[in-house]
């Protein structure tokens, strides 16, 4: 459809409210050309390379209702107009729409904004057994109280006295943990870093009740 004639329907739409029939209408018909891959595809590749008209330009005013906000009475009237509308997602899910499968699939693994190459290998490390066996011990050896401030059974973390990352071989070894809680953990790190952590470390943070660094 070319610009000028959406322009023209949409200036002759502004103000008519549009039935419930059209817009389940115009709702499908998106959903269609949305789950269509030809399209879909023919369309990123049309805006490969395109550069946004806005992109880089100060010129412009605020969009939209950047810088402000709505009267009371206006949000009175959206408060008004949202009651008893039921979300379209309202009892959907990957299992029984097409829709909400797709847009699932699309967000899994890879396909996901946030994806950082996987799972990574602590993470995966902390699931194993060994590792919570390894966190038992220590806890029981330790009485479930922090050996800082002696809180007893209250958030309590395991600390690797030589570091998990630079020490593998020490990882799951009893005498390498320490039982904190998990306020004092913090601070531990906070005052000696991530890395780089030892015995000398631990001691200093124990038994010594005020730390300069």
């Amino acid at each position: 459809m070319r610009k000028e004639l959406r322009e023209q329907i949409s200036r002759k739409l502004m103000g008519h409210p549009v039935s419930q029939e059209t817009r389940l209408k115009l709702q499908l018909a998106a959903k269609k050309q949305w789950l269509n891959t030809d399209i879909s595809e023919k369309l990123q590749k049309a805006n490969i390379g395109r550069i946004p008209w806005n992109k880089g330009r100060t010129d412009l005013p605020p969009s939209g209702m950047a810088g402000r906000t709505h009267t009371i009475e206006t949000r009175l009237k959206m408060s008004k107009s949202m009651k008893g509308r039921i979300p379209w997602t309202k009892g959907k899910t990957k299992e029984n729409n097409n829709v909400i499968r797709k847009m699932a699939e699309d967000r899994m693994g890879e396909k996901h904004w946030n994806w950082k190459g996987g799972i990574t290998a602590r993470t995966r490390d902390l699931e194993k057994r060994e590792w919570r066996i390894w966190r038992k011990q220590v806890f029981e050896r330790d009485n479930y109280t922090c050996q800082k401030c002696n809180t007893v059974g209250w958030e309590l973390h395991p600390h690797h006295i030589q570091n998990y990352s630079q020490y593998p071989e020490l990882r799951y070894v009893v005498d390498n943990g320490v039982t904190l809680c998990k306020d004092c953990h913090y601070d531990f790190h906070s005052l000696f870093g991530q890395i780089n952590n030892c015995l000398n470390q631990i001691k200093l943070f124990i038994y010594r009740k005020t730390i300069t660094i």
